[in-house]
This record gives structure tokens, sequence and C-alpha cells, in this order.
């Protein structure tokens, strides 16, 4: 069966523009938060940086759910919301997902986890917030729309995971240097060129009847 690359070259670049626009907001964002408080005590500017953290994870996703829009409607157009639906399944699967990492500090959620799952399954859970409610834009398009969310629960959640684990290697916004944004490139590809395979591979899919 011949591969359709026009999408999932167009699928890829639109996610690669849209992880950088992402990281351009958020660090403008959050540096204009730093300006503002400057002279505030530390926990002033924490609870200013908590404040400030949901609406600016929102308008990200919907930043990222609007680039890939652009390349999904060429081949989707009837799809609906995607955009506002990708933001907002962010925005849930964060609050899940970091949410049992709060219950897991303060001990009264799980005890015995190995550090490493601790610290892999909020972003499994971001991910797959993401996959649910995008599947909700594919239902009723393709006929495995499912299956849309083990996909983004793995390859989305993945993707932000190395992504917060590089970030942590330069954690200065000052510091942020090229290696930074060369690594977002790489694994926005990554993501881009593997997550626009399966998501083309379910659109050859006949739609699911009524």
């Amino acid at each position: 069966m011949q591969i359709d690359t026009s999408f999932i070259e167009r699928w890829t670049i639109a996610n690669v523009i849209g992880v950088l626009l992402v990281n351009l907001w958020v660090i403008l964002a959050f540096a204009i938060s730093f300006v503002m408080f400057k002279n505030a005590s530390s926990q002033t500017l924490l609870n200013a940086t908590i404040a400030v953290a949901p609406p600016v994870m929102f308008i990200g996703a919907y930043i990222l759910g609007r680039a890939q829009w652009q390349a999904l409607k060429r081949i989707l157009p009837t799809v609906k919301g995607w955009s506002w639906l990708t933001a907002a399944g962010f925005c849930l699967g964060a609050i899940v997902g970091f949410g049992i990492i709060f219950y897991r500090a303060i001990g009264s959620f799980y005890f015995e986890f190995i550090f490493y799952f601790e610290l892999t399954m909020p972003f499994l859970i971001l991910g797959a917030g993401v996959g649910i409610a995008q599947s909700f834009a594919l239902k009723g398009k393709i006929k495995s729309a499912h299956l849309w969310i083990p996909t983004q629960t793995v390859l989305f959640g993945g993707r932000l995971l190395i992504d917060v684990w590089l970030y942590s290697a330069n954690p200065n916004i000052v510091d942020i240097n090229i290696l930074f944004w060369v690594m977002r490139l790489v694994t926005a590809t990554v993501y881009g060129v593997l997550s626009g395979l399966v998501l083309r591979s379910l659109i050859k899919t006949p739609p699911a009847s009524s």
C-alpha cells in the first residue's frame, strides 16, 4: 500500500512550527510574569506563576492544535473543534496527571511505585487527555478514532516528557541555548512523523457508520 507522504510532511511541519510557537509563547509569558514580579517575595512570585500557568498552558495547547489543524483540514475538512479540544484535553490531562503527583507528594495516594513510573505517568496521562479530546473530533469521520488515544498517550506524552527533561538541563530562561531549540526541533519532528503515519493510516479507514 502506497503511503501518502504529502500529508505526513504537512503534519510534521505543522507540528514543528506549532511546538516552536508554543515554546516562544511560554517563554514570553513567563518572562513577562517574572519581570512584573521581580521585586516581589519568592512566595508571591510562586503564587503568580501558579496563577499564570493554566491560561498559558491552555493558549499554548490551542496554538499547537491550530497548527495541527492547518495540516488536518486538507484531508479531513469536516472535523470541527480540533484546536479547542486539543487545549481542553491538554489542560484536563495536566490537572489529572500532575494532580496525582501532588497527592503522591503529600503521601496520600499511592506509596511504592518506582520513581521513573512516577515521573512518566503524568505525561502519559496528559497525552491521553489530548488523545481522548481529539478523538471526539475524529469520531464519526473515521472508523477507528479510539486508536488515536493510545497513540497520543505514548507519542504526545513521551515528547513532553523528553522536552521537560531537556528543559531541566537549562532551567533558567536566560541560559536556554541553541541546543535547547535543536532538541525541540528533533522531538517535534519525530513526533510529527510517527503520529502522522498513525493518523494517516486511521484516516484511510472508512467512516464509522451512523
